[in-house]
């Protein structure tokens, strides 16, 4: 996360394009589709320059990335406080999350390390 908001225009098993949320502003595309009787994908179009400014509410931002993102610390610390998750969250990746998905972020953080120590 580069603290842009990317939206998934088009994306099915063949084929891949990711634009800006800002696309009227910014010129960001990433197009890639599948190379025929293979497995690999090719990127077509790579404008790779954002030109819009930075989003420090980014809704790309889901409980299940942050989770992997500070499941080191709550192996560490498994009390992690809200806040604390907040707190991490911000300084790592300039990005701010709402209470709402920092508990869910917390929670399924806590089911990996769990699942982590039980083998």
């Amino acid at each position: 996360m580069k603290s842009r908001e990317v939206k998934f225009e088009k994306n099915d098993k063949d084929r891949c394009r990711v634009l800006c949320k800002k696309k009227t502003e910014c010129r960001y595309l990433v197009f890639c589709s599948k190379v025929v009787r293979t497995t690999t994908f090719k990127v077509k179009t790579l404008k790779p320059k954002h030109t819009c400014g930075k989003v420090i509410e980014n809704k790309n931002a889901k409980s299940k990335w942050v989770a992997k993102k500070i499941l080191g610390r709550m192996t560490n610390d498994n009390d992690m406080k809200l806040d604390q998750v907040i707190d991490e969250v911000r300084t790592r990746y300039s990005t701010e999350i709402p209470v709402c998905r920092t508990f869910r972020t917390r929670q399924i953080a806590r089911q990996l390390v769990e699942g982590d120590s039980s083998r």
